[in-house]
C-alpha cells in the first residue's frame, strides 16, 4: 500500500502545482474541483491506486507526471485561473454586457481546452506504462467512479451570506 500512496502523492503534487496559483479552485478539495484538474485526473488517481503497479511502473509514471508538471501543466493551469478571474470580474460588473461575458467565457473555455490537451498527452503516456490488463481495469474502474457534484448548492457555501435566522438566501 505504501507504493500506491506514493503514486497518489506524486499525482496530487503535479496537479496541485497548478492549483496553487488558483485559490478559487484550490478551495474545492484535495484534487481540485469540478473546474480544475480533478475531472481530468482526480478519479484517475484513486483508480491508479487500486492497480497493482510494479515499482518500475510507479517510477515511470512519476517521471512522466513530473515532466509535464514542470514543462507546461502549471503554466496552463495558471492561465485557466487568470481567465476564470477575469470572467468572474465580468459577471460581477454591472456595466458588463452579454458580449463581454461571452468573450471571457470563451477565453476560459479555450484555456481549459489547452489544459485538457496537455492532460490528454500526459494521460496517454501514463497509460502506455500500464499493461493491457491494467488498462482494461483502469478504464472499467474509471467508468464506474462516482461523478462529483459541481460544488456546494447555492447558499450552502460557508462564506455565502445567510438570511436572518441562518437560512440560505432563496434563489
Amino acid at each position: 500500500m505504501k507504493h500506491r500512496s506514493a503514486l497518489g502523492i506524486v499525482l496530487a503534487l503535479a496537479v496541485g502545482a497548478g492549483l496553487a496559483s488558483m485559490p478559487a479552485l484550490a478551495q474545492h478539495g484535495p484534487h481540485g474541483g469540478p473546474h480544475g484538474p480533478h475531472l481530468a485526473f482526480g478519479a484517475a488517481v484513486d483508480v491508479l491506486h487500486s492497480l497493482d503497479l510494479s515499482e518500475e511502473q510507479r517510477n515511470q509514471i512519476h517521471t512522466i507526471v513530473q515532466r509535464y508538471r514542470q514543462d507546461e501543466l502549471a503554466d496552463r493551469m495558471r492561465e485557466v485561473g487568470e481567465a476564470r478571474r477575469a470572467h468572474q470580474l465580468n459577471i460581477w460588473d454591472p456595466k458588463a454586457r452579454e458580449a463581454d461575458l461571452a468573450a471571457t467565457a470563451e477565453t476560459v473555455a479555450q484555456r481549459v481546452r489547452e489544459v485538457d490537451a496537455v492532460m490528454h498527452r500526459m494521460a496517454a503516456e501514463v497509460l502506455s506504462v500500464l499493461t493491457e490488463d491494467q488498462r482494461v481495469q483502469f478504464r472499467t474502474k474509471l467508468s464506474e467512479a462516482p461523478i462529483e457534484a459541481d460544488g456546494p448548492p447555492m447558499g450552502a457555501h460557508p462564506r455565502m451570506p445567510r438570511q436572518a435566522g441562518g437560512a440560505a438566501p432563496e434563489h
